[in-house]
């Protein structure tokens, strides 16, 4: 028996249904691109719900067709529930190599960047969505830093001390922000670190690097004596482990940093 969506997606034309959202995230009616993210959200996860080829085919089409872009612009906006919709449309096309290109890979994290600031900045109704964008934030560096470097996927090095400074934000607010948030702001911050990049041996940079760390493992293992504590031991012991091997390959960096800086 066919389902609601077999029947409704059946014979979609692509290049009309990529026509018609790209006109309505163009639109200034935030309800009106909302509608238009919902309905390729679902359109995407009926067909990337089979096949993986087939899953990453379909990425490929609508990222070829600029979806990503329009996609970014579209996170220029109050509305949270926009906001999470769009984030879950971003996070399909990490099945699509063609997501990873180094414009398209910069343009995402600095629209995820732009978006973090704005969310924190808001009131504490808004850190559910700030959250899932912090949590997203992680993996795409830890994605594109599989195939870019930083410096591609940043532009310089103030863009990367940017994003040490929100994680610091963060950290310095945990008793506000929940247990969540600071796992998730402690991933970018392994993100950061989960290779060893050029980039990163810029003095300046380096100097910003051992409060950073020392202030996330400092929150993480006050988790330990959280509510929650046995629901995320796992996932903080095995984040603490790794940022605590990043912290001794940069220590390493920085001292070589203080010898020929």
């Amino acid at each position: 028996m066919e389902s609601k969506d077999d029947v409704r997606f059946e014979n979609v034309n692509e290049d009309l249904l990529v026509s018609n959202i790209k006109r309505h995230l163009m639109s200034r009616d935030d309800k009106i691109k909302l509608e238009a993210v919902q309905f390729l959200l679902i359109y995407l996860e009926f067909k990337t719900s089979g096949n993986d080829d087939t899953s990453q085919n379909v990425c490929d089409r609508f990222i070829e067709a600029d979806i990503v872009e329009y996609l970014g612009e579209a996170m220029a906006t109050q509305d949270s529930i926009l906001l999470r919709e769009i984030l879950k449309c971003l996070e399909f096309f990490l099945n699509s190599e063609k997501f990873s290109t180094q414009i398209r890979a910069a343009y995402v994290v600095e629209c995820m960047q732009r978006t973090l600031y704005f969310l924190f900045k808001q009131s504490q109704k808004e850190l559910s969505t700030a959250n899932d964008a912090l949590r997203l934030l992680a993996v795409f560096i830890e994605e594109f830093n599989k195939n870019l470097t930083l410096k591609q996927l940043f532009g310089n090095n103030a863009n990367i001390s940017q994003v040490l400074s929100l994680v610091m934000s963060i950290l310095k607010n945990k008793e506000e922000l929940g247990d969540e948030i600071i796992i998730n702001a402690s991933l970018v911050l392994y993100s950061l670190f989960s290779q060893s990049d050029p980039a990163l041996t810029n003095c300046d940079f380096l100097r910003e690097v051992p409060d950073v760390i020392q202030k996330s493992l400092a929150s993480l293992a006050l988790l330990c004596n959280s509510k929650d504590f046995e629901r995320i031991c796992a996932k903080i012991i095995a984040l603490m482990a790794k940022i605590g091997s990043g912290a001794l390959r940069y220590a390493i960096m920085v001292l070589s940093c203080h010898i020929f800086c």
